[in-house]
């Protein structure tokens, strides 16, 4: 397993240990509750990693024009 990975396990276990809530404002003051007692500063930088992750522009381009405009709409809407 390579570091990222390792890292990962490790915050997740942190999270299993208290359970992960149900509802979006617990689940935001959970994510709260573990940045302010990180002493050791990795979940912060799994944290800027993991939405530095997910605002990569992305695209997807095929041979077909009506594929590629269904694509494209899906990728405009995904996280509506």
């Amino acid at each position: 397993m390579d570091n990222t990975g390792l890292f990962a396990n490790a915050l997740f276990s942190m999270l299993l240990k208290k359970g992960i809530p149900t509802t979006f404002p617990a689940q935001c003051q959970a994510v709260k509750s573990m940045l302010e007692y990180d002493c050791t500063g990795l979940i912060g930088s799994l944290t800027d990693f993991a939405v530095s992750s997910a605002t990569v522009d992305f695209s997807i381009e095929t041979n077909n024009d009506t594929f590629n405009d269904i694509c494209r709409q899906w990728l405009e809407t995904i996280n509506i």
